[in-house]
C-alpha cells in the first residue's frame, strides 16, 4: 500500500473518529429493537452485492436501506447502524481487514454528510418515525416538503460514496481518478440502477410505516431484480469487452504474420552477409571492424527472435487430440528443471488426481506452460526473490466442463497497470523480451476455447490462471 494511500485511509478514520465525538449517540432505548432489526435489514441488502465492470470495487443495494434507516431514525442512530451493517457486510464477504476497516468508517463520513443535508432541507433531524406516530405529516402539504429533502440526501449519500470508493479504487491499481469514475461508477446502466435505489429509499420508508417489517422484507424483491439485471449488464459488458479484444488480437496476428513473414527473408540475407563480414574481419586483424561487423550479426540475431514471436504470435493452426494435461505439466516440468535460469527454483505440484483428458494442442499448450514458468523463473532472478517457488496446481470444474490450471510464483509480482497490458502484443517489461510471449499464449488458449487472466499485487508474486474446455471446440 502507498504511502499516500496510508495516509488517506488514516485521515478518513480520524474524521470518522472526530464525527463519533461531536455527535455521541441518541439513542432512545425504546427503539433500541428497531435498530438492531434495521442493522440487519442492512446487512441483508448489503449482502446483494456485484463487482463493477472493471471488477476493481463492487456495488451493493445496501443504499437503499442505510437511507431509509437516516430517514425513519435520524442522524446519529444511522452513524452507529450504517457502520456497523457495513463491517458486518465485511466480514461476511471475508474481505481484506484493511478493507473492512476502510468501508466502514468511510460509511460514517457518507452518513453524516448525507445525513446533514437531509436535514438541512428540512428533514426532520430525530427521524421520520417518531413524528408519523405522533400525528404529524398529515396533510399533502407536509409529506410535499420531504421530497426535496429525500432527493438531496440520496444524490448527496451516492456521490459521497462514489467519491471515497473511487479514490483508493484510483491509487491502489494506479488508473487516474477520472478513469475510475467513468469506467466503475458513472455510465448508463449504473446511473439507472443508482436512480432506482434513491427513489426506493422512501419507498421503502413508507412501506415500512405501513406495513412495518413485512413491508421491509416486501422491498427485497425489487432489490434482487436490480441486482440481478446490474448482474447481467456487466457480464454482457465483459463478454462484449472480451470478443473485441479476441478480434483486436486476431488481426494484430495477421499484420504480425505479414510483418514476420517479410523481415525474415531480409534478415536470412542479412545475418548470411553479417557472418560473412564477421570471418573477413578476424582474418584481417582490425579488432574495430570486426567488433562493428560481430554487432551487426548479434543485432540480427536479435531481430530473427522478434521476427520467431511475430510469427508464433500468429500461428492460428491446432491439431486437436486428447491431451492428459497433468501429463503435459509434469512433462514441461522435467524439461525445463535442467536449464540454467530454473537453477535454485522449487516447482510445487498440486494436480488434481483423475482428471479427465481434454481436447486440445499438446504442442501449443507446452508452448504456453513454457512461457509461463519462463517469465514467473524470469521475474524471481531479476529481483533475486529469496524464496523461488512456482507453484502448480491443476482441477476440475465439472459443472462447466473445464479445467483450471494456476501457476503462481513469488517473484515481485505486478502492478494493476502492468496486468492491464501484460496480453498485448510487444508490452514486456524484460530488458531483452521482444513481447510476445505472454500475447502468444493468450491466442493459443483463446483458439482452444479458454482463457488466460493474469492476478497479482506488488511484493506479493504473480498468479496467472488457464482455464480451458473440455470438449474441441471451433477455431476463432
Amino acid at each position: 500500500m502507498s504511502q499516500r494511500l496510508t495516509l488517506f485511509i488514516t485521515a478518513i478514520c480520524v474524521a470518522a473518529a472526530v464525527i463519533w465525538f461531536l455527535l455521541p449517540p441518541l439513542l432512545a432505548p425504546a427503539d433500541l429493537i428497531h435498530y438492531a432489526l434495521w442493522t440487519i435489514a442492512c446487512v441483508v441488502a448489503g449482502l446483494l452485492w456485484l463487482p463493477t465492470v472493471s471488477a476493481e470495487a463492487t456495488d451493493s443495494m445496501a443504499s437503499t436501506a442505510d437511507m431509509a434507516v437516516l430517514i425513519l431514525w435520524g442522524l446519529t442512530p444511522a452513524l452507529y447502524i450504517v457502520p456497523l451493517s457495513t463491517l458486518l457486510q465485511n466480514v461476511g464477504q471475508r474481505r481484506p481487514f484493511i478493507r473492512v476497516v476502510y468501508n466502514s468508517v468511510m460509511m460514517v463520513i457518507v452518513t453524516a454528510v448525507s445525513g446533514v443535508v437531509y436535514h438541512a432541507l428540512g428533514g426532520p433531524s430525530d427521524g421520520l418515525f417518531n413524528h408519523v406516530a405522533a400525528g404529524e405529516f398529515r396533510t399533502w402539504g407536509e409529506e410535499l416538503s420531504l421530497i426535496v429533502p429525500f432527493v438531496a440526501l440520496g444524490l448527496t449519500y451516492r456521490v459521497t460514496n462514489i467519491v471515497l470508493t473511487a479514490v483508493p479504487v484510483s491509487w491502489s491499481t494506479e488508473r487516474p481518478f477520472g478513469k475510475v469514475i467513468t469506467e466503475d461508477f458513472i455510465y448508463g446502466e449504473q446511473v439507472l440502477s443508482d436512480l432506482a435505489l434513491i427513489f426506493l429509499a422512501p419507498l421503502m420508508v413508507i412501506s415500512f410505516l405501513f406495513l412495518q417489517y413485512v413491508g421491509v422484507l416486501l422491498f427485497y424483491a425489487p432489490l434482487v431484480v436490480i441486482r440481478d439485471s446490474h448482474r447481467r449488464y456487466v457480464e454482457l459488458k465483459r463478454a462484449q469487452d472480451q470478443i473485441i479484444h479476441s478480434e483486436r488480437m486476431a488481426a494484430k496476428g495477421e499484420m504480425a504474420a505479414e510483418i514476420g513473414h517479410e523481415l525474415s527473408n531480409y534478415l536470412a540475407v542479412i545475418s548470411g552477409r553479417a557472418q560473412i563480414l564477421v570471418m573477413e574481419a578476424t582474418s584481417s586483424e582490425n579488432p574495430k571492424l570486426e567488433r562493428n561487423a560481430r554487432m551487426i550479426y548479434e543485432q540480427a540475431a536479435n531481430m530473427a527472435i522478434l521476427t520467431r514471436g511475430l510469427m508464433d504470435f500468429s500461428h492460428r493452426e491446432i491439431k486437436i487430440q486428447r491431451v492428459d494435461v497433468n501429463d503435459l505439466i509434469s512433462r514441461t516440468v522435467e524439461f525445463v528443471r535442467p536449464q540454467n535460469k530454473y537453477d535454485g527454483v522449487e516447482f510445487e505440484l498440486d494436480l488434481a488426481e483423475s482428471l479427465v483428458p481434454i481436447a486440445a494442442d499438446p504442442g501449443q499448450l507446452q508452448q504456453v506452460f513454457l512461457n509461463l514458468f519462463g517469465n514467473a523463473a524470469d521475474a524471481m532472478i531479476e529481483k533475486n526473490s529469496p524464496k523461488k517457488r512456482i507453484r502448480v496446481v491443476s482441477k476440475a470444474r465439472p459443472k462447466e466442463d473445464v479445467i483450471e490450471v494456476s501457476i503462481a510464483d513469488t517473484g515481485p509480482g505486478m502492478s494493476k497497470a502492468t496486468i492491464q497490458s501484460i496480453f498485448e502484443p510487444g508490452f514486456t517489461t524484460k530488458p531483452a523480451g521482444h513481447g510476445f510471449g505472454l500475447s502468444t499464449s493468450y491466442r493459443i488458449i483463446s483458439l482452444h476455447g479458454g482463457q488466460i487472466t493474469a492476478e497479482s499485487e506488488i511484493g506479493r508474486g504473480a498468479t496467472f490462471r488457464v482455464v480451458l474446455p473440455v470438449r474441441a471446440s471451433e477455431p476463432a
